[in-house]
């Protein structure tokens, strides 16, 4: 779940990025989100007025955390620097 953050920062979506935020989000709500922090980034990508898998998985994503847990989490999980504007389309380092 620490890449979602970056991933979620692009300007134009990775290919793959509903399809992982649809494992993510079956995840979170099988197992339960009460001891992860919240990931950043969910709340601006299901806010689009988009009918796209990504936003729908987004919006899934999101609504398994508490509500309001993304904006009011201070130590949400996500990246420091890259902001919503970042267009390169680097290949994502898997931390593996």
């Amino acid at each position: 779940m620490s890449m979602l953050p970056g991933l979620l920062a692009y300007e134009k979506t990775p290919r793959g990025l509903g399809d992982l935020l649809s494992v993510a989000a079956g995840c979170a709500e099988r197992c339960g989100t009460r001891e992860v922090p919240p990931i950043a980034g969910p709340a601006a990508t299901a806010g689009r007025k988009s009918a796209s898998q990504t936003a729908r998985q987004a919006a899934l994503l999101l609504a398994a955390f508490p509500a309001g847990a993304e904006e009011s989490t201070p130590e949400a999980v996500g990246p420091e620097a890259p902001g919503p504007d970042r267009k390169d389309q680097g290949v994502a380092d898997p931390g593996i």
